[in-house]
């Protein structure tokens, strides 16, 4: 295995912009089609391709590259990190150091989580448990068993009579000639395992304190259901540990508060304690929170699910515009039909009433439009007189107007008037619904002809 550094190229004090850039370049080289449109191995481009992508996610997340940092020499070396011990340099610790140490108490527990927050915690998106493969192994106690195993072997060829010696001489040699390595499972038994870890360390706190204790829900596997999926991340975002922490409180605070010989002494050596108790466990339910957050981002099933409602919302905007579409055309209808009702309406009214929706008054001078507003406008329908011609436009666009041009169309029309020999000023084509016309009818009423 190569180490994350050697493959982006970059130094192991790599800031997060350098990361991301040596990244961006390796991954426009590397990409499996520019690769195939250049003629090179698709299988090779590919594994070089997840080897980068990989090595990005454990370097870039800071969780995960203080792992490797730590691990590093026993990660390189296909070792346990967590049997592996790196020689600490024996320091004379100042007084601010033997303040800490209280911490190495806590930190036994912390470190059996952290190895899931790094990459090589699984192998693969899958269900597939973890098993065990052979591997080479040259040291010097395997090859001395390699050897004695091959002359066991051709001595139970010459000497078959005495295989109750050599049978059992054979199975000892194989089993110190083979070394087993355990593989990584996959990714849901790998986290299911972890948050069940944390269930049996919970419950057996509960069991302990008499503390009230509510499980996480279950991790799962691959086919698990969205609902379930969710309630378990939203559970573990509001992790709450039944612990008490005693184990987190120093020993030293423990002997001063036995030592205390007053109750002020022994309510500050109290609060120190309840202090150290109360990091501890944040500093644990951060952990879980942490990892659980880690998973978030890595899970299948939660990007299949944001996929989902992604196409949703799409499908639901398409379906928003093409109502919108429907509404606008549906208007447009509407007011064609509308502008065709009241075109034919207009016929009918006379002149000085009709409305025309597309004609616009132009004033060509300020002069004229002072003129236009003073003039007085009329309506015959309704008998009523207005100061403005706009006051007069809005009125025939009043229901009262209309009524009254309605009522009006459809009155009967009364004969007309045949205005006497006499009277030169009387026209023979008045009629009743003209004013001249009423004048001529109660004109002769009066008169009595």
């Amino acid at each position: 295995m190569r180490c994350h550094y050697e493959v982006l190229h970059v130094s192991r004090s790599a800031t997060e912009d350098e990361i991301r850039k040596a990244y961006r370049k390796l991954v426009v080289t590397l990409h499996p089609d520019k690769a195939q449109q250049r003629g090179e191995d698709p299988d090779k481009v590919t594994a070089a391709f997840r080897e980068v992508q990989g090595a990005y996610e454990c370097v870039y997340d800071p969780q995960e590259r203080a792992y490797y940092d730590a691990h590093r020499e026993a990660i390189l070396r296909g070792e346990d990190p967590d049997e592996y011990e790196e020689p600490v340099p024996q320091q004379k610790k100042t007084r601010r150091q033997r303040k800490q140490d209280a911490e190495d108490i806590w930190d036994a527990f912390e470190a059996e989580l952290w190895p899931f927050f790094s990459q090589e915690a699984f192998t693969d998106y899958n269900d597939d448990e973890g098993a065990d493969v052979v591997v080479a192994d040259d040291s010097l106690k395997k090859t001395f068993a390699r050897v004695l195993l091959m002359g066991v072997q051709a001595a139970h060829r010459l000497a078959p009579f005495l295989s109750f010696l050599w049978a059992p001489l054979e199975r000892l040699c194989i089993t110190y000639a083979t070394t087993y390595r355990r593989t990584p499972p996959g990714f849901f038994p790998c986290y299911h395992d972890a948050f069940e870890s944390v269930n049996t360390e919970e419950r057996r706190a509960a069991q302990a304190t008499g503390a009230a204790f509510e499980p996480l829900p279950a991790f799962g596997y691959a086919s698990m259901a969205w609902p379930s999926v969710h309630r378990f991340y939203a559970a573990a975002a509001g992790f709450r540990s039944c612990r008490g922490f005693r184990e987190a409180e120093p020993d030293a605070l423990r002997d001063a508060l036995d030592a205390a010989y007053d109750r002020k002494e022994r309510r500050v050596v109290e609060k120190q304690l309840a202090g150290t108790r109360l990091e501890a466990r944040r500093r644990y339910e951060g952990q879980v929170r942490k990892l659980a957050n880690f998973c978030r981002r890595r899970d299948p099933r939660v990007a299949a699910r944001r996929r989902q409602v992604a196409e949703a919302e799409a499908r639901e905007a398409e379906d928003a515009e093409k109502r919108a579409q429907v509404a606008r055309r549906r208007f447009k209808e509407q007011r064609a039909a509308w502008l065709a009702e009241r075109a034919a309406e207009a016929v009918d009214e006379p002149e000085a009433v009709r409305f025309d929706p597309y004609a616009d008054v132009v004033v060509e001078s300020e002069e004229e439009a002072v003129v236009a507003e003073e003039e007085e406008a009329r309506c015959d329908v309704c008998a009523k007189a207005f100061g403005s011609a706009a006051a007069f436009a809005r009125h025939c666009q009043s229901k009262p107007h209309k009524a009254a041009l309605k009522k009006r169309r459809k009155a009967p029309v009364a004969a007309p008037v045949v205005a006497a020999p006499d009277d030169p000023g009387a026209s023979s084509d008045s009629s009743e619904d003209s004013p001249g016309g009423l004048v001529n009818i109660f004109a002769a009423m009066a008169t009595g002809d």
